[in-house]
């Protein structure tokens, strides 16, 4: 829909880098408009949110710790990993401005995937066809 709007306001071709580019820039808004609905969310709606949110992420984590065993982490990196969680704020600012970049670069790389095999490329004897 982007590329079909931007093709009618600039009258031009619509090349791979400026599907790409448009690409790119509507997942950094939307990543912004979801981080901004997040925020809204944690401080006006449901005030409790915040600690819900870690003791979820505590109970995955350990449930997590229970299937791996002792092969990867010690019972000291464990704790620590699980002290990390509990001093966590998901409210916070820092992790929402922190969020982003990440956020907007797994999208982003996830987007590339799809269009890489999903492209359209063109007929190589169109010469052929043209009147």
């Amino acid at each position: 829909m982007g590329g079909f709007a931007e093709r009618k306001i600039y009258l031009e071709k619509f090349t791979y880098s400026k599907a790409l580019l448009s690409g790119l820039i509507t997942i950094f808004f939307i990543v912004l408009l979801s981080g901004i609905a997040d925020q809204v969310l944690y401080r006006l709606i449901d005030t409790d949110l915040k600690a819900q949110t870690v003791s979820i992420n505590l109970q995955k984590t350990t449930e997590s710790f229970k299937l791996l065993g002792e092969k990867f982490l010690t019972n000291e990196d464990k704790d620590k990993v699980l002290e990390e969680i509990r001093k966590s704020d998901p409210a916070s600012f820092a992790s929402f401005f922190m969020g982003i970049p990440v956020k907007v670069l797994m999208n982003g790389t996830f987007m590339l995937l799809i269009a890489v095999f999903t492209r359209v490329k063109p007929d190589k004897n169109q010469w052929l066809k043209e009147n």
